[in-house]
């Protein structure tokens, strides 16, 4: 695994008996939070159970990927949250392999979903986002790996492509010498309270007091916050990814593939020349929360899936090494959007979990739309609609 060995006693930190801020996860998102708080000169502290990007945040194909429902307000922060990237990868102190050459959606001449395609790149482009179509002379021209029978494909210029990995050990790294305390190894046992207060965060090492506490724990945060008396209805779906043994370069954009009902797949080609293939996510059908959650286990079923839809993207790559592959646990939303801000019943606890699945994408603004909660300053985007309470409201309403 990947480790950055000189800086390892920096994430490693003793436990302190108290601290001003708790973060409770060490994915992408809550080292985005912990890097954007301890910029802010805020006494804050990141536990986090195993490894830093142990998840799903580790687990990747590292696609920074803005298409969305275009109705959704996730859109305001896929655009900001790409607006953001390009200096968040300039000031870290680390090369995170962040390449903004955009994605491409590509179509077959034997798909069954050309139409449902066309409509996603026209209701992008009605939105105003910057895509265009590329026909199939101009994808052809952008890798050596694409079939002949390609009728073109929707190119979406402000993606991209970043090592997950590197990102998140880079943004605790940077938190750590800005002054934040990073501990793995390191799982919260739970949370004393008094009346509607968050006071002490416990560990097995220790207890910490504390004044507010950050809750970015993915889909781990439901039955975590549910001895609390708070319902998040989070709920686990598990990516698996491929690695290829490394080839020459063929390709710098990132590409997608399917719509339903072929099965939808995405894949990058690394600074090192493998190719990152993942994708099939929503017909994983296996674990759930009464039985045990899905782990990051691979299954077979999808495993084929995925390497049958890349062969008919990419049939030359047929007879390519595969040479590991993994799986990681993100978490889902009944509404697809994330669970930020505050939460009423506990003023001191605040949410960032829930990201179906971009947290990846919204890093840079996640640490600062969190950073701004904290430090009580009025958030670059209203947190209305993420509020955890939203879907209390709706069960009721529905009732």
């Amino acid at each position: 695994m990947l480790v950055y060995h000189g800086v390892m006693g920096l994430l490693n930190a003793l436990l302190p008996e108290s601290c001003d801020v708790v973060v409770i996860g060490g994915g992408v998102s809550g080292a985005s939070i912990t890097y954007q708080l301890a910029k802010r000169g805020v006494d804050v502290l990141l536990l986090e159970a195993a490894q830093l990007a142990r998840g799903a945040s580790g687990r990747n194909g590292g696609l920074i990927d803005g298409a969305a429902d275009p109705s959704s307000p996730i859109n305001e922060l896929y655009l900001r949250a790409s607006e953001l990237f390009p200096a968040l990868a300039e000031e870290l102190d680390t090369d995170i392999e962040y390449i903004r050459d955009g994605s491409l959606q590509i179509l077959l001449d034997t798909d069954p979903d050309i139409e449902e395609t066309h409509a996603d790149f026209q209701a992008h482009l009605d939105l105003g986002r910057p895509v265009r179509w590329c026909d199939r002379d101009e994808v052809l021209e952008m890798s050596l790996l694409f079939p002949e029978n390609i009728i073109g494909g929707w190119l979406r210029y402000e993606d991209g492509q970043v090592n997950p990995l590197l990102l998140v050990y880079a943004l605790a790294e940077a938190a750590a010498r800005a002054g934040a305390k990073v501990r793995q190894h390191t799982p919260v046992l739970g949370l004393t309270t008094s009346g509607d207060r968050i006071t002490t965060v416990k560990t097995a090492d220790g207890d910490v007091a504390c004044g507010q506490v950050i809750v970015a724990m993915e889909p781990w945060c439901r039955p975590f916050l549910a001895e609390l008396g708070l319902e998040a209805p989070v709920l686990p779906q598990r990516g698996q990814i491929f690695v290829t043994e490394p080839l020459p370069p063929m390709m710098t954009i990132a590409a997608l593939y399917g719509n339903s009902p072929n099965p939808y797949i995405y894949w990058r080609q690394t600074k090192h020349g493998s190719l990152t293939i993942g994708g099939c996510r929503t017909v994983d059908t296996h674990g759930d929360w009464m039985l045990g959650s899905p782990g990051p286990s691979t299954s077979l079923d999808i495993q084929k899936m995925i390497l049958e839809t890349i062969v008919r993207a990419h049939p030359g790559i047929r007879n390519v090494n595969l040479i590991r592959w993994w799986a990681g646990v993100m978490g889902f939303t009944p509404d697809r959007l994330p669970v930020l801000g505050r939460t009423e019943r506990y003023p001191n606890l605040i949410t960032a979990f829930g990201f179906c699945p971009n947290g990846i994408l919204l890093a840079p603004l996640t640490g600062r739309l969190i950073a701004d909660v904290v430090t009580e300053t009025e958030p670059e985007i209203a947190l209305e609609q993420f509020r955890l309470e939203r879907f209390a409201e709706a069960a009721a309403s529905a009732d």
